[in-house]
């Protein structure tokens, strides 16, 4: 069944717009029978832990480690108290430059002396480490004579210039570059419209400007493969200089230009560490995805940026985006693809990158919209996914409204929570936030192709439901349950949707059951068909 957007009506003349309604069975954990003033206690016990985490400092005083625990707390009698614990801390990776971060799973053991509760034992139950921050400078600084770059109606061209390159892991992932002469220029291949909006040429016409503009610098990023390719064949007289490519920064030309934007990199960076020291990690691709993206700034602009990504894994290989607009300018197959002629249908097969992983097959469990707080999204789903291909991490994110947040703003208010990650057997298993609203799921052991694994997520979302204006709220219809996706087809589905009871329930599928109990809107949801 494919997803689509549906729509919560409020008597009061109010929208509650709900992407993606499909549903699950009731399947709220049993509570637990600690007393309100233990549970009290033992959450006091973990926030101080938490609290003490943070104060940690390394030798550059800024922290390098944070926590989090599930609410599905464990009693074994009275006095002691079993608890899921995830610790985080970042550490310098075997190269000695590369940021990893290390993400630690324990049962903590929270025991009663008397009146005062605390930790009296840990045990250590997983650890993983995959998510990695690139450095730049240094002896990766370089100089070159002239660049040329076609590829996929992109062409960037300069005279002399510097670059410096971002690593990680031995390897480069990008680099940011500042020349004489610096220009690009983008001709979509003949026959491509812009696939969003029926008006964009028409925007685009009389806002040129906005895709034809003198570049400040350039940034580019690459899978490693890709980054090799460019630098050593775009590039005339690539070399080598480190950090003294220009100087203190009083070099003419782009040296001086570039030693500025050099050190204005540098100190960014360093704020940015300080102000939230977990940013800036990602997940090394896998090795067959091939990728590259060119970002243009626009010069005498503050802010205003013109993009063209390349993506083997995404359907249309080819995208391009500009400030101001909303969603890809222009969306398209690459060149190979296009030469190839293939069968219109078996394009149109092509998935999403989310879903070349893993598909969901079943889903069952409940979801409170608006019921606790106006912006708060409440689940507790159980899930059986079928693996595509071999996984062993896997993303949960809900798109959330303020996609413009200043990052460090953000990461002070997490949007999206999650109390508890379980196995088909009630087994707690590992995961690790990203982002505020995106994290990974890490499996106990790969899971093969083919292969089916249950799961249960209790979770929260603080940014997915907003208000448009006062008649009208949203939910993105990029999808609000983790795990799955706008266009997602499910097999069997069962889901209880609870709304303040001013809400008329629109859903997919088809309505099992409708009920009022006291403030609250109770609505039960099958699927009509297997798919």
């Amino acid at each position: 069944m494919t997803s689509s957007v549906r729509k919560l009506t409020v008597h009061a003349a109010a929208l509650l717009v709900a992407a993606v309604v499909l549903t699950f069975s009731s399947a709220v954990l049993a509570a637990d029978d600690l007393s309100p003033d233990t549970r009290a206690a033992v959450t006091e016990v973990l926030r101080k832990r938490i609290s003490d985490l943070l104060a940690e400092k390394d030798a550059e005083g800024i922290a390098y480690k944070r926590g989090s625990y599930s609410e599905n707390f464990k009693k074994v009698d009275d006095a002691t108290v079993l608890v899921s614990f995830h610790q985080d801390s970042i550490e310098k990776g075997p190269d000695g430059k590369t940021s990893q971060m290390k993400v630690e799973r324990f049962t903590l053991t929270v025991k009663r002396d008397g009146s005062r509760w605390s930790v009296a034992d840990q045990k250590l139950e997983d650890t993983w480490v995959g998510l990695y921050r690139a450095w730049f400078g240094g002896e990766e600084v370089y100089r070159f004579d002239s660049l040329r770059f076609e590829a996929e109606g992109l062409t960037v061209t300069s005279g002399p210039g510097h670059l410096y390159t971002r690593n990680a892991r031995g390897k480069r992932w990008g680099a940011r570059i500042v020349a004489d002469n610096l220009a690009f220029k983008f001709v979509p291949p003949a026959g491509v419209e812009p696939w969003y909006a029926l008006k964009r040429n028409e925007l685009l016409r009389k806002n040129a400007q906005d895709i034809d503009f003198t570049p400040e610098r350039i940034d580019m990023y690459c899978d490693p493969a890709t980054c090799e390719e460019v630098l050593g064949g775009k590039f005339t007289g690539l070399r080598q200089v480190g950090g003294s490519a220009a100087g203190s920064g009083q070099a003419s030309g782009s040296g001086g230009k570039f030693a500025k934007v050099l050190d204005e990199a540098l100190r960014e960076s360093e704020k940015d560490r300080r102000e939230n020291p977990f940013s800036g990690f990602f997940r090394e691709p896998r090795p067959d995805r091939r990728n590259w993206t060119f970002v243009m700034k626009r010069e005498g602009a503050k802010e205003h940026y013109f993009s063209v990504d390349w993506d083997t894994y995404e359907p249309w290989q080819v995208r391009a985006y500009a400030s101001g607009y909303f969603g890809a300018l222009f969306a398209y197959y690459d060149e190979a693809t296009r030469n190839a002629a293939a069968d219109p249908y078996t394009l149109e097969r092509r998935e999403e990158v989310e879903a070349q992983e893993y598909e969901v097959v079943k889903l069952s469990g409940s979801v409170n919209l608006a019921v606790e707080e106006p912006e708060t999204l409440n689940g507790d789903i159980a899930y059986t996914l079928r693996a595509k291909k071999e996984v062993k991490e896997l993303p949960i994110f809900i798109p959330v409204k303020d996609f413009d947040v200043d990052d460090k703003q953000a990461a002070k208010r997490p949007t999206l929570l999650m109390n508890s990650i379980r196995d088909g057997e009630g087994n707690e298993l590992t995961w690790v936030r990203v982002n505020p609203f995106q994290g990974l799921l890490i499996l106990p052991k790969p899971l093969e192709a083919g292969k089916t694994i249950d799961l249960a997520i209790q979770f929260k979302s603080t940014g997915s439901i907003y208000k448009v204006n006062p008649s009208f709220s949203a939910v993105s219809r990029g999808g609000w349950l983790p795990l799955v996706r706008f266009g997602d087809m499910i097999d069997t589905f069962a889901l209880t949707i609870r709304t303040p009871a001013k809400y008329d329930v629109i859903g997919i599928g088809k309505k099992a059951s409708e009920a009022i109990e006291g403030n609250v809107r109770v609505t039960k949801w099958v699927a009509n068909n297997p798919v």
